[in-house]
């Protein structure tokens, strides 16, 4: 059994690097949004990486990707709770 992968652009309605791409990068809270729907629903994001012309991942671009890990670590990196013990059909978590 396969598992779903989502595939989204790191600039907005543009898959390829180009000089004036680099103002419709994504923002944080947008990647956020489809992170939310897309890993939030059991499916991979895959966020498009993509080189310029000197074949080099433009460094405002591997910013945004730093920035975005390090938003995804923050937000999930302390649950609120963990289950300790499986049994039956129902789970019973204390806050």
């Amino acid at each position: 059994m396969g598992s779903l992968e989502a595939d989204a652009p790191l600039y907005n309605h543009n898959w390829f690097w180009s000089p004036g791409n680099e103002t419709k990068r994504r923002s944080i809270d947008e990647l956020m949004d489809i992170y939310y729907k897309s890993a939030g629903y059991g499916s991979v994001l895959l966020l498009n990486s993509t080189p310029d012309t000197t074949g080099v991942i433009p460094a405002g671009d591997v910013k945004t990707y730093a920035d975005f890990g390090k938003e995804i670590t923050r937000r999930f990196s302390k649950p609120v709770a963990a289950i300790k013990e499986r049994t039956g059909q129902e789970v019973e978590i204390s806050f």
